[in-house]
């Protein structure tokens, strides 16, 4: 796989796509964050809006959520982004117990940051600025960064 991730950064889409392919990996790393991303550089967005679809059905962990999300943004689909980082944030919360209070609010502080970039971006400030305040409380810095600038007038 690495020969077909190699081919992606020498910008030879085509090619790693066929690699990928060809070597039997279903991961949502593979199919998501390699061939989605080379259908995405290549302007096969169709292509790459369906891939995004097959996989959003799949029952995806936090990991390939997070992957499929950021394919629909890559793929110019900032709402289906929204839906699966929406779904990512429910599943930390409904995490079993194994995993700490403060592991599991960290987690959420961190989706919720990844989610409100999402909204800023889809052009939702609203919502944005929510998710922002919340990651904040939960102790998230870079979300604490974008309100004390955005509270003093700054660009970031």
């Amino acid at each position: 796989m690495r020969l077909a991730w190699a081919l992606f950064w020498a910008k030879r889409g085509d090619e790693a796509i066929a690699m990928a392919e060809a070597s039997g990996d279903r991961s949502v790393e593979v199919r998501a964050g390699l061939i989605g991303s080379a259908l995405v550089a290549a302007g096969r967005m169709d292509e790459a809006r369906r891939l995004a679809d097959e996989l959003a059905a799949e029952d995806l962990d936090n990991s390939g959520l997070l992957q499929v999300a950021r394919l629909y943004a890559k793929a110019g689909v900032p709402d289906r982004q929204i839906v699966l980082l929406k779904r990512r944030i429910e599943r930390i919360d409904n995490a079993p117990a194994e995993l700490s209070d403060q592991d599991r609010r960290m987690a959420r502080a961190a989706a919720r940051f990844t989610l409100a970039q999402a909204c800023e971006t889809a052009g939702d400030g609203g919502n944005a600025y929510e998710q922002y305040y919340v990651a904040a409380l939960e102790g998230h810095e870079a979300s604490r960064d974008w309100l004390a600038q955005h509270a003093s007038g700054e660009q970031r």
